[in-house]
């Protein structure tokens, strides 16, 4: 076969698995030869002067031959009922095979393919703004809320994932997107690597406990991925999940369904929230029946494409035998920010410092003084209609 017609091969390996150490020197060739590990724990001789370094990725090497070159494996297996103390010729059967390149380069595909599947690493990347950054004993973490599939059921619950901050990488094809990893097996076994995740589950005095669920790494992929696509065809909404203690519902004269939603904000500093109403659509609302908690959602832009607003009204007393009533604009990511701003200051002025790693979409546990100011209020605005 003409030059001009040769197909090449190239093999590519770690530099972990060439012997640069302990080089065979042959006075036929006058060549320095490495020793490099094959596919099914053989080895075989090559000239290091031919070995070349990727300029990509110091950590990688390869050797390029023309299609049809053959390569001598050397193998040596251990014999079985041979004593320890035999000589090594007695121990072990040694024995060569030959490879043409392009078979040992499928043979080496191959074994990276095994050894991915057993010792590599699912990488997840989910929207930056899902991480939440928190410190703990001086060290900083990053929290995610993800949801997961509930075991006997079809339901989900929302559990907090838990890693060091600087696992949390901004991706570089993404601005808006961060991505993190976790092994896909335990070390040196075959065993998968498991996750632990946070949840809050209401007991029956109304308290919550923190609960532990544990995932493996390629289970807990699955779950991210799944929510990360949800979002993107859900990005038109902003959610949080809240107290059913804050929903009234009611109709419109034509039966529509209604909510209208206390909204706690914090007024002027004030270490106590002040709630205001806004009303939604019946749709914007779902009920968890046996968690008492809703999920509210909204949209960010109106049909229009114009950032969505809501009226939140507040009324109160003017002690003149009357009432007036106040009236302030927020965005539908404001309003979800108002929701969150209320639980972080829950959690600031009530939780011990291991309490941040909860999940903090899954447990938004609004304090008991809160919700009874809360409660004190609507009941007035209810008690005048």
């Amino acid at each position: 076969m003409s030059e001009e017609n040769l197909k090449y091969v190239t093999i590519e390996l770690s530099k972990k698995q060439v012997d640069t150490k302990n080089l065979y020197h042959s006075d036929k060739t006058n060549k320095d030869y490495a020793r490099v590990l094959a596919p099914n724990d053989g080895t075989f001789f090559y000239p290091i002067k031919s070995i070349k370094v990727k300029q990509e990725d110091p950590n990688r090497v390869y050797f390029v031959r023309p299609e049809g070159t053959e390569i001598e494996i050397h193998y040596s297996k251990r014999k079985e009922n041979v004593p320890d103390t035999a000589p090594n010729e007695e121990k072990y059967e040694r024995y060569t095979r030959t490879w043409k390149i392009e078979d040992l380069k499928a043979a080496y595909d191959e074994q990276k393919k095994e050894y991915a599947e057993n010792h590599g690493f699912y990488n997840c990347t989910v929207p930056t703004s899902w991480g939440r950054k928190f410190s703990s004993k001086g060290k900083d973490y990053i929290s995610i809320s993800i949801p997961v599939p509930a075991e006997n059921s079809d339901k989900e619950i929302w559990c907090s994932l838990v890693i060091a901050a600087e696992q949390f990488k901004k991706s570089d094809r993404d601005d808006n997107m961060s991505y993190f990893g976790f092994p896909k097996k335990k070390l040196d076994t075959t065993e998968d690597y498991l996750v632990e995740l946070r949840h809050s589950e209401k007991q029956n005095d109304g308290s919550y406990s923190n609960e532990k669920l544990y995932l493996s790494s390629a289970v807990l992929k699955e779950c991210i991925d799944k929510a990360v696509k949800r979002s993107q065809v859900k990005d038109l909404f902003v959610s949080t999940e809240i107290s059913d203690r804050l929903l009234r519902r009611f109709e419109t004269k034509e039966g529509k369904p209604l909510y209208a939603i206390s909204v706690p904000i914090y007024e002027d500093n004030e270490e106590k929230a002040t709630f205001y109403e806004i009303v939604v659509p019946g749709e914007r609302v779902s009920i968890n029946s046996e968690t008492n908690r809703a999920r509210l959602t909204l949209f960010k832009n109106g049909p229009d494409g114009q950032v969505y607003t809501h009226i939140a009204k507040r009324s109160f007393d003017n002690g003149n035998g009357g009432y007036d009533t106040v009236s302030k604009k927020y965005s539908s990511e404001e309003i979800i920010n108002l929701f969150d701003e209320s639980k972080k200051k829950y959690r600031e002025n009530h939780s011990d410092t291991d309490h941040s790693l909860e999940d903090e979409e899954a447990e938004n546990a609004i304090e008991n003084q809160v919700i009874e100011n809360m409660e004190q209020s609507v009941n007035h605005r209810h008690s005048r209609r």
